[in-house]
């Protein structure tokens, strides 16, 4: 277990110099998932002012549009600084993963067949990264989702709240 603990220090130290990324990372997602929430709230609205023709759909229809273009932005900017800051981290775990190989001693070295220590050095890197860089915008994405759902539900739907709640 000790080895176990040994390592996420170990990643969360070469994550260090990257935390303002996961963090900014998180916020592209929740402001995501807040942005998919309003959509299905702003489709209610969309519809409800087609049926009653009460003059407010292109007003509905603009603020709809306008959703899902910031839908878009978000989700290309989070891709792209998701992948740039993976490409990065990985990387650095590389580096220093040969770091470590060049100063240690052949007789390490010789423990494990080439093919495995490669394989670690790229895939699994890679594998360990992305998932240290996705975890935490991941939760917090999810979490602003539920909040949202919710907030939606007692906003739209008082009644059924509070039967969600009991």
């Amino acid at each position: 277990m000790k080895a176990r603990g040994s390592a996420q220090r170990y990643i969360a130290n070469i994550c260090r110099p990257y935390r303002w990324q996961i963090i900014l990372l998180s916020l592209l997602t929740v402001l995501q998932s807040v942005c998919q929430v309003a959509l299905a709230v702003l489709m209610r609205f969309v519809v409800d002012s087609a049926v009653s023709a009460d003059g407010k759909l292109s007003f509905w229809g603009i603020i709809f549009a306008a959703d899902i273009v910031l839908m878009v932005a978000l989700y290309c900017v989070e891709s792209w600084m998701r992948g740039s800051t993976a490409d990065r981290f990985s990387g650095a775990l590389r580096q220093d993963i040969l770091r470590c190989a060049v100063f240690s001693g052949e007789r390490l070295l010789r423990q494990e067949h080439s093919g495995v220590l490669i394989s670690r050095a790229m895939e699994d890197v890679y594998a360990v990264c992305d998932g240290t860089i996705s975890a935490l915008p991941s939760l917090a994405g999810q979490v602003a989702r539920l909040v949202a759902a919710a907030i939606a539900v007692v906003l739209l739907y008082p009644p059924l709240a509070v039967v969600l709640l009991l």
